[in-house]
This record gives structure tokens, C-alpha cells and sequence, in this order.
């Protein structure tokens, strides 16, 4: 598996060195329905396959879906409201990278950046290793969301079967597209959120607590990278104790177990926040 993942990475760097033409680069950008048709048949046709041979085309196909709009981005040197000549961050994307260079710098966030701490930490740690690389380290980022959305897909395939992966993957897709190439913080909070999802829908499905657990975790920590629908997890947590009742825990602490999941996130976001909050 991991020899699957080297080379379908490094087929995806290679794919990003090629210029896409304006034409098609907007398309998989901007467009709906060829992008439906071409990912339908590359999804489909990668997910043919089983096996080793299952894992590395179905992580190349998802992988080079994801490059392609940033390689449109790269390509076209199109601007949009938070990326300048499709590549210098501008607004709130701009904010988030002067937090990451401030961190490496100063050990400090700026006041902007500090108000949503966990994705500007990336930001700062990749920049370091790639020695300030803007485009390799959007390049990462990118990567590592397609990544992310492969392995939900890899646990829905097990379970409901090709088309409903396909289906999921192209919804992800469509989604997290206008991300791409930006510094903002839906890039954590998507490859955190897959993440989750994966590790929910395990824990579910084999009823393992802990995996379960996880995936709260993971999932308070996506709402906490890039706010959004914080309902869910009240309402997954009275689903999750409904759900491993019948286990050998007591009521009592197989509540205390999902909150204590849900408060660490919280918790792991303020510790984050009191390294390197403004001064």
C-alpha cells in the first residue's frame, strides 16, 4: 500500500508540471457537467481494479482530479478574491500566510491568524520544509486532501460499492475545488472532516468505540480549523451512546467517553492557541 502511495504522489507531481490548456483548466475548475462526465469514467474505470493494483489507481485517479484545478490555477494566472495571478494569497488567504511567516519567525501568530490557530500551523511547518516553496507547499495541501478523500472512499467501496463512491468522491471533488490553491482554512478543515467521516463511518460499522471516539475528535477539531455546523456533534454524540449501549460500558461512562472525545478537540485547539497566541 505505501509503494502505492509513493508512486501515485509522484505521478501527481508529475501531472502538475504539464500546463493544462486554458480551455480544459477551466472547465475542471469552474465547470459542472464535463467535469461530471470525465471524473465518472476515470472514477469508475480506476475502481475496476482490486488489490494493490485497486489501491494505486484509485488513489492516482482521485489524486490527479484534485491537481487538476490547481493546475488550471498555476496554468491560466487567473485571479481570484483570495489568490492574486493564480498564486500569491490575497485577503483572507493572505492573512493566514503573514500568520504562518510570522510563527516561523517571531514564534507568534498575528492577530488575524490567531483566531483560527490549527491551519496556520501548518502553514508554518510546511513552508519550513519546503524552504519556503509556495507552490510545493500548496502542492502538499492539495495532496493531502485528495488523500484524505481517498480513504473515505476506500471505506465506503467496502460497504456500499463502486457507484456510491464515485458519487462521494465527485461531490467531495466539487467542493473542495474552489480551495485549491489557497491558503485558507477550508483546507484543513476538509482533510479533517474526510478524516472524521472515515473514522466515524468505521466506527459505526463494526461498532468500535474507540475508532468512533476518534472520529469526534477529528471532526471537533475540522469545525474548529474552519467553523461550521457544530450541531452535529451534540447530535452525534446522543447517536454514538444510542448506538454502543448494548456494549459492555455503563451509560454513564459511555457518555463521558464521547464528551471527553468532543472536549479534547476543544482543548488541543486552546493549547494550540496559548503556544502561539498574539502578543
Amino acid at each position: 500500500f505505501m509503494l502505492a502511495v509513493f508512486s501515485s504522489v509522484v505521478l501527481y507531481g508529475i501531472s502538475l508540471t504539464f500546463p493544462l490548456n486554458e480551455q480544459v483548466g477551466f472547465e475542471f475548475r469552474y465547470g459542472i457537467s464535463i467535469v461530471v462526465i470525465v471524473g465518472v469514467v476515470i472514477l469508475l474505470t480506476s475502481f475496476l481494479f482490486t488489490g494493490p493494483k485497486g489501491s494505486f489507481w484509485g488513489l492516482t485517479s482521485i489524486l490527479i482530479l484534485f491537481g487538476l484545478p490547481l493546475n488550471a490555477l498555476w496554468s491560466s494566472g487567473i485571479s481570484e478574491p483570495n489568490i492574486i495571478g493564480g498564486l500569491l494569497p490575497w485577503s483572507d488567504s493572505a492573512q493566514y500566510l503573514e500568520g504562518a511567516i510570522q510563527l516561523i519567525s517571531k514564534s507568534t501568530l498575528t492577530a488575524g491568524a490567531s483566531e483560527r490557530p490549527l491551519f496556520p500551523n501548518l502553514a508554518a511547518f510546511l513552508l519550513v520544509i519546503t524552504q519556503y516553496n509556495l507552490k510545493l507547499s500548496l502542492a502538499i495541501i492539495v495532496a493531502a486532501n485528495a488523500i484524505c478523500c481517498y480513504l473515505f472512499a476506500r471505506e465506503l467501496r467496502s460497504h456500499h460499492g463502486t457507484i456510491a463512491t464515485v458519487v462521494m468522491v465527485l461531490i467531495a471533488f466539487l467542493f473542495y475545488r474552489r480551495f485549491s490553491g489557497s491558503f485558507l482554512t477550508e483546507n484543513l478543515g476538509f482533510a479533517l472532516g474526510m478524516l472524521a467521516l472515515t473514522f466515524l463511518w468505521r466506527g459505526a460499522t463494526y461498532k468500535n468505540l474507540l475508532f468512533f471516539a476518534l472520529g469526534l475528535f477529528l471532526l471537533t477539531s475540522a469545525l474548529i480549523a474552519r467553523a461550521g455546523a457544530f450541531l452535529t456533534l451534540p447530535i452525534l454524540l446522543v447517536w454514538g451512546w444510542w448506538h454502543f449501549i448494548d456494549q459492555d460500558y455503563s451509560r454513564q461512562k459511555l457518555a463521558i467517553i464521547l464528551l471527553l472525545a468532543i472536549l479534547s478537540g476543544f482543548a488541543f485547539n486552546a493549547l494550540t492557541a496559548g503556544i502561539v497566541r498574539h502578543n
